[in-house]
């Protein structure tokens, strides 16, 4: 939990230098020695949005550290963030403990503000993972949001290797399928689940695995028309036959069986 007192919280609510220089002279006329708590101090004003108690904290040389990123992310604090990379406080591409760098935690919850904001100011869409091990244009991709896919890419992210296409097909995203794939993406591509090195195989597929397994029909058909390996086997051996008949998906278990088996003319 934020360690900061009550006092501290109202004025960061308050956003008010006047009700924070208050506070200091009634604290310093009872013990002329006290000293503000500035890390607490920081923290309620990433917890509260609060841009003007911020750059109180950065002018008295108070830096950065993870708490105040942290309440920046839990709290979705624009204006103290704006401050903080605005005054290079900060580094743009600075990773948050349990979240991720900005672009890639924002991206993930479909808030192009914040990722505009980013991109604008160098944040590098190749750089970093979330925890969930996965880089920004992938989480784009599995808002199913358009605009924020093409920005990703207009900025430098790559493709290649970034799982999109994967993202985009397991949450039934058609359009930004189709796009991925007229821009380059590899359709056979398998994703990940979880971080490097602690990936739970069992969930990890291509775009048509998870389709297969998740009934996702219309993105099935495209893909299998669009040349998917339907022969691909998934990390735990599984081919999207498999999955398609253990979920009892009888439209693309046929269709696969059409492909793998066609009928001479």
């Amino acid at each position: 939990m934020p360690n900061y007192s009550e006092e501290i919280k109202a004025i960061a609510q308050a956003n008010s230098l006047e009700a924070l220089e208050a506070f200091i002279q009634q604290q310093r006329e009872a013990d002329p020695d006290y000293s503000l708590p500035f890390r607490g101090l920081f923290r309620a004003a990433a917890d509260w949005n609060a841009d003007k108690i911020a750059v109180y904290c950065l002018e008295h040389g108070q830096p950065v550290f993870d708490g105040v990123m942290t309440g920046v992310v839990v709290n979705e604090s624009f204006a103290v963030y704006r401050v903080l990379i605005e005054r290079k406080a900060v580094d743009i591409n600075y990773y948050v403990p349990w979240y991720g760098d900005i672009l890639g935690t924002f991206a993930f919850s479909g808030k192009i503000d914040w990722v505009g904001f980013c991109l604008e100011h160098g944040a590098d869409p190749n750089r970093n993972v979330i925890s969930d091990g996965l880089r920004p244009l992938a989480c784009a991709a599995g808002t199913g949001n358009m605009e924020m896919v093409d920005l990703m890419l207009e900025y430098g992210a790559r493709l290649e290797g970034s799982y999109a296409l994967v993202e985009a097909a397991l949450f039934g995203h058609m359009e930004i399928v189709k796009h991925l794939l007229a821009m380059g993406a590899d359709i056979d591509e398998v994703g990940i689940e979880g971080p490097p090195g602690d990936e739970g195989y069992q969930y990890m597929g291509s775009p048509l695995h998870h389709a297969a397994t998740h009934g996702l029909t219309e993105i099935a058909l495209y893909l299998i028309d669009a040349g998917a390996n339907v022969r691909l086997m998934d990390p735990m051996g599984r081919t999207a036959e498999d999955l398609a008949l253990k979920n009892n998906h009888t439209e693309i278990l046929d269709a696969l069986r059409r492909k793998m088996n066609p009928v001479e003319k």
